[in-house]
């Protein structure tokens, strides 16, 4: 095997590393969603479904570029395989204008995104159901103790 071979596949070890640390998390992140919604019964917020949709959108791109790992590494020896990133992912006609590089940027995009709805759920940017209800009952007021409230104890609250 030549040396831009071995690179090659050394390229593709890494993508297969770095693909199956990313499903980890994102399946992780997902138990620990669900988890509130088994333990307390009640339904998931929308930023949490975000979230799950998100990393459900990775998830499969990772598999696709998972799935076509091995049939490049053994078509490395071909010269439009001499990039694997170049490689297309199928031999069907209507997906063999799918490259490597097009699903991990899938792949990507999706739990980047995933991650930042996470983070902003988590730290209590999107109103909660009863904040809401509220809201849409009367949108003048502002509730104490949430985060979109002009008074009382609020957790966006500094002191000066």
């Amino acid at each position: 095997m030549e040396q831009r071979q071995q690179l090659a596949l050394e390229a593709v070890k890494l993508l297969k590393e770095w693909s199956s640390w990313m499903i980890t998390v994102e399946l992780a992140i997902i138990a620990f969603l669900g988890s509130s919604y088994l333990r307390n019964g009640e339904p998931l917020q929308g930023w949490m479904v975000s979230v799950i949709i998100f990393f459900g959108i990775s998830i499969t791109a990772a598999a696709w570029v998972l799935g076509a790992l091995p049939w490049i590494v053994v078509n490395l020896d071909i010269p439009r395989f001499a990039n694997p990133y170049q490689a297309e992912l199928s031999t069907a006609p209507i997906l063999a204008k799918i490259r490597l590089w097009m699903m991990g940027f899938v792949q990507q995009a999706f739990f980047i995104v995933g991650i930042l709805v996470l983070a902003l759920g988590l730290l209590g940017v999107f109103p909660n159901a009863e904040v809401r209800s509220h809201l849409r009952k009367d949108p003048d007021i502002a509730l104490p103790n949430s985060p979109l409230s002009l008074e009382g104890e609020s957790k966006w609250q500094t002191s000066y």
